[in-house]
C-alpha cells in the first residue's frame, strides 16, 4: 500500500437513467490488481442508468498529464461481483458491494491492503470521498477528508458503526460519500454504506472486509488466495483439544456460544465441525476472553486440567487473528531478501501472533514478566547464557533496552556489535572457545542454524525494530538493518507500527492472553 492511501482515490460517475446526461458521483477504492470496490447501489439503484456504461477517475491525478486523471468509461460486463438491498440475498439489508474490473495506469499500479480486524471500540478511521457536502457552485467536487472512532461489533454482526468527529449539517449531505474506503492503520476495514437516520450525520454503518471475504464469490472475484484452509485447520486442532481434554473444548464451546451455565460436559455425538465453523467468523480477541473464561471455570471445578484451554489457544489464536493480513505477510517474512518496513502491527505479543500463523505453527510466549510486553520464544535477542555477569542478565537486560528504544544514527556501531553478541549466544561455548574460531565463524555457525530451523523446523526468528521518523536517520538505520539482514537471511526484520492508537487496540485486544500464560507457568 502507497503512503498516502487517497493517492488512489477513485471517483465513479454513473448516467441517471432520464438521458439528461447528469449522473451521481461516488467513491471507488482499489483492493487488488486491476480491482475496484464499492458500493452496489452506487453502480446500480432506483434512477440510474443501469444498462449504461459509467465512467472512473483517479481524482487527485486530474490535475497532471497522467491519463489516470482522465475520466475513462467502464463496461458493465466488468462488474464481476454486487449483492445489495435490490438482489435478493439473505443478507440484502446490511450487505452493499461491487467489485468490478479496470486495468491500472502505469502510474496508479497499486490498491490498499484489506485487514479482518474487528477493531477495537475507540480505535481512530480515517476516509476521503465526494459526498454532496463537497460540491462547488460549478458542479465539481473535491475530495472531502473524513476520520472518527469505531465501535467494535458482535462476532456475528454484518453490519459496523463508526462515529464521524465532524458530521454534516444534515445527513443527505453524505450522499456521494458511499464506498469510502474505512482505513485503520493503513489498510481497508471496511466501506462506508450509510447514513443511519437518528444521529444528524454523525455516525456512518460501515460494511467490515472480514464479511465480505467469508463470500466465496468475493474472494474469487478479487483474486483472494489464502495458502490454508482454515476451517480445516481449525477442526484439526479442536480434535487434537478434544482428545486431550473434552473438558477443556466443552467449556470454550459452552462460552463461545454464549452457552455459560452448559457446564464443561458436551455432547460425543456432537460434531467439532460446528465449533470450528463458529470460531470461523469469531474474533480472535473474544475468543481469547472465552478462553480466560473456561481456564478459570476449569481452575475452579477440575483444576488438573485448567492447562488444557491454555495449550488449545495457543494453536487457535494464530489462525483466526487478521487472516489477510497473515496471508499477506506468508511469503514475505521468508523472502531472505526482505526487510519488512511498514509491519503493520504495534505490540511484540501481536507480532508473535501473526508470526505463529505466516509460519504455520502455535504461538509460544516467553514467560511473563512484570510491567513487560508478552514476547514470542523466537523474537531476537535471545537471552544470553552467558556473559560478563554470572548469569548474563546484565547484558540481557542491556540489549533489550536496545530493543525497545527507537534505533539512532548516534548507537548504531554499539547496536551492531551487541547484536552480533547475542547471536554468538546461539553457538555452544566450548565450539566458540576452540582455538582458530573467530567471530566471523562463529556468526556463520548461526546463520547455518538459523536457516535449519527456519526450513526444516519451521521456527523462523525474527527481529522486531522500531526506525526514527527523519528520513536522513531513517535511512542510516535501514542500512544498517540489511547489513544484519545480509548475514542471517533465514531471521524476519520487521518495523514495529509507532501508533499510539494501535498499540492501545492491541494491548486491549490481548489482555486476558496474561492469565492464560500464567496458567501454563504454575
Amino acid at each position: 500500500m502507497p503512503a498516502n492511501f487517497k493517492d488512489l482515490l477513485i471517483e465513479i460517475f454513473v448516467p441517471l437513467a432520464d438521458g439528461s446526461g447528469r449522473g451521481r458521483i461516488g467513491t471507488g477504492v482499489p483492493i487488488a490488481r486491476n480491482r475496484i470496490l464499492t458500493a452496489r447501489h452506487v453502480l446500480i439503484d432506483d434512477g440510474l442508468a443501469t444498462d449504461a456504461d459509467f465512467e472512473i477517475r483517479w481524482h487527485h491525478w486530474r490535475d497532471t498529464d497522467s491519463d489516470a486523471g482522465r475520466w475513462t468509461r467502464v463496461d458493465r460486463s466488468k462488474i464481476l461481483f454486487d449483492v445489495g438491498p435490490h438482489r435478493p440475498d439473505a443478507l440484502k439489508q446490511v450487505m452493499d458491494a461491487a467489485v468490478f474490473e479496470f486495468t491500472f495506469h502505469p502510474d496508479v499500479d497499486q490498491w490498499c491492503e484489506l485487514t479482518t480486524r474487528n477493531h477495537a471500540t475507540g480505535t481512530p478511521w480515517e476516509s476521503e470521498g465526494f459526498p454532496d457536502v463537497g460540491r462547488r457552485n460549478d458542479g465539481d467536487r473535491v475530495a472531502v477528508p473524513l476520520r472518527g472512532k469505531t465501535y467494535q461489533s458482535a462476532n456475528q454482526a454484518i453490519e459496523a458503526w463508526v462515529d464521524v468527529a465532524a458530521p454534516t449539517l444534515k445527513p443527505e449531505d453524505w450522499k456521494g460519500a458511499s464506498g469510502c474506503p474505512v482505513i485503520v492503520s493503513s489498510r481497508v476495514a471496511g466501506l462506508l454504506t450509510e447514513v443511519p437516520p437518528g444521529f444528524g450525520g454523525g455516525r456512518i454503518m460501515v460494511l467490515p472486509i472480514r464479511r465480505l471475504l467469508q463470500r466465496p464469490e468475493f474472494r474469487e472475484a478479487i483474486g483472494y488466495c489464502s495458502n490454508r484452509d482454515r476451517l480445516r485447520d481449525l477442526v484439526v486442532e479442536l480434535q487434537r483439544g478434544l482428545t486431550a481434554s473434552p473438558l477443556a473444548v466443552g467449556a470454550l464451546e459452552c462460552f463461545v456460544e454464549g452457552r455459560p451455565e452448559g457446564g464443561l460436559f458436551r455432547d460425543p455425538a456432537r460434531s467439532i465441525e460446528h465449533l470450528a465453523e463458529r470460531l470461523v467468523a469469531h474474533d480472535a480477541a473474544h475468543l481469547l476472553t472465552h478462553a480466560r473464561e473456561a481456564t478459570r471455570l476449569l481452575k475452579k471445578d477440575r483444576p488438573e486440567q485448567a492447562r488444557a484451554p491454555a495449550e488449545l489457544v495457543q494453536s487457535l489464536i494464530p489462525l483466526m487473528y487478521d487472516p489477510t493480513l497473515v496471508d499477506g505477510l506468508s511469503d514475505k517474512v521468508a523472502d531472505p531478501e526482505a526487510v519488512l518496513i511498514g509491519f503493520p502491527v504495534a505490540t511484540r505479543c501481536a507480532a508473535e501472533v501473526v508470526m505463529a500463523g505466516a509460519g504455520k505453527r502455535e504461538m509460544r510466549f516467553r514467560p511473563p514478566e512484570e510491567n513487560r510486553e508478552h514476547e514470542g520464544v523466537l523474537s531476537l535477542p535471545r537471552p544470553p547464557n552467558c556473559g560478563i555477569d554470572p548469569h548474563g542478565r546484565r547484558t540481557a537486560d542491556a540489549f533489550g533496552d536496545h530493543l525497545r528504544r527507537k534505533l539512532s544514527v548516534g548507537n548504531l556501531s554499539t547496536f551492531e556489535r551487541a547484536f552480533y553478541r547475542c547471536m554468538e549466544e546461539f553457538v555452544d561455548p566450548a565450539l566458540r572457545s576452540r582455538q582458530g574460531m573467530t567471530q566471523e565463524d562463529v556468526l556463520e555457525m548461526t546463520a547455518d542454524l538459523l536457516t535449519d530451523e527456519a526450513e526444516g523446523n519451521s521456527r523462523r526468528y525474527y527481529y522486531l525494530f522500531l526506525l526514527p521518523t527523519e528520513d536522513k536517520d531513517r535511512q542510516a538505520c535501514l542500512e544498517t538493518i540489511q547489513v544484519l539482514k545480509n548475514r542471517f537471511r533465514a531471521v524476519a526484520f520487521l518495523e514495529l507500527a509507532d501508533d499510539a492508537a494501535l498499540i492501545r487496540g492491541e494491548h486491549k485486544d490481548f489482555l486476558p492472553l496474561r492469565s492464560i500464560l500464567e496458567v501454563l507457568e504454575e
